[in-house]
C-alpha cells in the first residue's frame, strides 16, 4: 500500500472518530446534537430519543467505513490499485470538512 493511502486511510479514519467524540461531547454536555451535519437543540422532553440518534450516527460510521473498504477494493479488481487514493480523496476531505464545521458549531454552543 503506498504511503499516501495511508496517509489518506489514517485522516479518514481518526476524522470519522473525532466526529463521534465531539458530537458525544456537543451532546451530553451542552444540549447540541448532530445528525446529518444539522444541529438541534435538544430540549427536555426529547432526551430519550437522544441516544438513538447517536447510536444512529455509529451505524453511518460503521457504514461508511465498510462501504469504502469494498469501493477501494474495486480498483483492485479493475487493476488500477496504484490510483485507490483516487478514491478516497474526496472523502477524507468531506470527513475533514465536517470535523472543521463539528468544531466550530461546538465552539459556538460554549
Amino acid at each position: 500500500m503506498s504511503r499516501l493511502l495511508k496517509v489518506l486511510w489514517a485522516l479518514f479514519i481518526a476524522g470519522n472518530i473525532y466526529d463521534v467524540i465531539i458530537t458525544w461531547i456537543g451532546w451530553k454536555y451542552f444540549q447540541v446534537f448532530e445528525f446529518g451535519n444539522w444541529y438541534y437543540f435538544i430540549s427536555g422532553s426529547v432526551t430519550s430519543y437522544n441516544i438513538y440518534y447517536f447510536l444512529a450516527l455509529i451505524g453511518v460510521k460503521i457504514y461508511l467505513f465498510v462501504g469504502m473498504y469494498w469501493f477501494l477494493k474495486l480498483f483492485d479488481k479493475f487493476n488500477v490499485s496504484k490510483f485507490k487514493w483516487l478514491g478516497l480523496v474526496p472523502i477524507t476531505l468531506v470527513t475533514l470538512g465536517a470535523n472543521y464545521y463539528d468544531t466550530v458549531q461546538l465552539l459556538h454552543a460554549l
